[in-house]
Order: structure tokens, then C-alpha cells, then sequence
């Protein structure tokens, strides 16, 4: 079962004695209510089974999304009519003394299980990387996750590059990112490109999921006239960074001979101060 995900359960009941299985109820239970019926309840009733017959009784039920992966116990219990066990012969003939009888069994059922993939278009480098999101939207964690690109005519991978990239372990909601250089096979158009995702789920089974998505095959700027552009900008760049600095150190000299002029009239004012006061000077 898949933690938050709707399943039929169906229970196999068969008769093997000699006579027919009769007004049957058959029941079960999940250890702490780990697995509840939904629209039901866990009980259902079987008229009858003939010898060698195999009744099924289904029930749609669900478990919590956030229960943990693992191995849960199952109690089931038939009872029915055994009306072979006591006979009593009376004046009125024979009189079947129905009694009832229980059967009690157990089963594991496995919570966990695979979950599911979305990828996403992020971004397109100069270089022509393809980076892409992935995201576990699922309710099970993956392990060992591993996205892949297939031999396809539409979207092939460039020459010394991988085409796959090792994603390590996502839990449930969690998104990571893989590049991947690619060349289309036509440019300047929508091309539908596969992908394979293969982990391991929580019982520790391989598991492989496809994903398609539609990417725009559009042209690049090559990686040299990236660099020119860059240069012209650091150039540019360059000459501002220049022009601020003269303009500062134009600011601090302008300052510097304001300063002086200051003291050299406070000089003036206090020689002019002293003369007034002794005019024998």
C-alpha cells in the first residue's frame, strides 16, 4: 500500500470441507488502525460457498500519508454456520442445531512503496547545459536516485558528457537539480525530450519511472563572445571606476586648500588683533 493512496484490498475465501459454507461474516483489523476501510465498514457477509467454491470480499481502504514504511499484521476472522457439527434426532424428525464457528487467521501487509516524479525546465547556460528540477512528489522517500537521458532521435547528448547524473537520496517533497549537454535535432523549435528515473523504493525493489517534457531548442551565444562582451563591460567598467576616483581626489584636495586659506586668515585676523591692542607695535 501507498501511504495516502486509495487500495482495493480483496480476501479469498474457499470452501474445501464436504458441505457448503453457510451465512459466513468475515472480518479484519490492522494493528493500531494503521489501515481503516473507507465508505464501509470491515465487516462483510457471505450468503454461501459452495464445496470447492472461493468467495472474494474487496474493501477499499487507506492509510494515513504520513505513516511510516514497514510490515504491518493483519487479523482476520470468519465465522459461519457449521450445521455438520450437532444433529439431534427428536420425535419431529431430524433438527439441524446450527453452531457457530470462528476461524482465525493473519497476514502481513507492506505500507511503502514507490512514489512518483515531476521534472521541470530551469535554465539554459551559454555553453548549452540543460539544467532541470526534480522533485520527489510522491509519498514515499526514493534512494539512490538516478536521472537519465535515452537514445532518442530528437535530443541527443553531446560528445564527452554523461548522459546521466546520480541524484543521491530525495525524501518525500524534496527537489534537486540535474545538467545535462544537449544538442537538438532541430533548432528554434518545441521538442519533446524522455527521461528515465530509476531508485529504490522503501522495499528495497529497483524501480524505474519515465517522465516527457517539451523544451525549446533555441540558438546559444558561444563561450568566446560571452568573454568579449564581458571584456567591453570590465572596460566600461574600468573608466567609471577611474572617473569616480579623480572626482574624489579632486573633492580632497578642494578641501585640503580650503582648510589652509582658513587658517591663514585666522592667522591674519589674530596678527591684526595684537596690533590693535599695542599700537607701540
Amino acid at each position: 500500500m501507498v501511504p495516502g493512496q486509495k487500495t482495493n484490498l480483496v480476501f479469498g475465501i474457499k470452501k474445501c470441507g464436504k458441505l457448503s459454507l453457510k451465512n459466513a461474516m468475515f472480518s479484519w483489523d490492522c494493528t493500531n488502525d494503521v489501515i481503516l476501510p473507507v465508505g464501509s465498514s470491515n465487516v462483510k457477509h457471505i450468503n454461501l460457498i459452495d464445496i470447492g467454491d472461493t468467495a472474494n470480499v474487496s474493501f477499499e481502504v487507506l492509510t494515513n500519508v504520513n505513516t511510516k514504511p514497514g510490515l504491518y499484521k493483519m487479523d482476520m476472522v470468519l465465522t459461519y454456520d457449521d450445521i455438520e457439527e450437532l444433529q439431534t434426532i427428536t420425535e419431529a424428525g431430524t433438527v439441524e442445531n446450527q453452531k457457530r464457528k470462528e476461524i482465525k487467521s493473519k497476514a502481513g501487509i507492506y505500507i511503502g512503496g514507490t512514489t512518483d516524479f515531476d521534472i521541470a525546465f530551469m535554465e539554459r547556460s551559454p555553453t548549452g547545459d540543460y539544467t532541470f528540477t526534480v522533485s520527489n512528489i510522491g509519498n514515499n522517500a526514493a534512494n539512490s536516485v538516478k536521472i537519465s537521458v535515452p537514445g532518442q532521435a530528437n535530443w541527443t547528448v553531446a560528445d564527452g558528457s554523461s548522459n546521466s547524473v546520480v541524484l543521491g537520496n530525495l525524501q518525500k517533497g524534496d527537489n534537486t537539480i540535474a545538467d545535462f549537454s544537449l544538442k537538438p535535432a532541430a533548432m528554434e523549435k518545441e521538442l519533446p525530450i524522455k527521461f528515465e528515473i530509476t531508485y529504490t523504493s522503501n522495499d528495497g525493489i529497483r524501480q524505474t519511472v519515465e517522465r516527457e517534457l517539451s523544451l525549446y531548442s533555441s540558438s546559444f551565444t558561444p563561450l568566446a563572445e560571452s568573454d568579449e562582451s564581458g571584456g567591453g563591460n570590465s572596460s566600461s567598467l574600468k573608466y567609471i571606476g577611474l572617473a569616480i576616483l579623480v572626482c574624489i581626489a579632486g573633492a580632497v584636495i578642494y578641501k585640503k586648500r580650503q582648510k589652509k586659506i582658513k587658517m591663514k586668515n585666522a592667522q591674519e585676523d589674530e596678527l591684526n588683533e595684537i596690533k590693535f591692542d599695542d599700537p607701540d607695535r
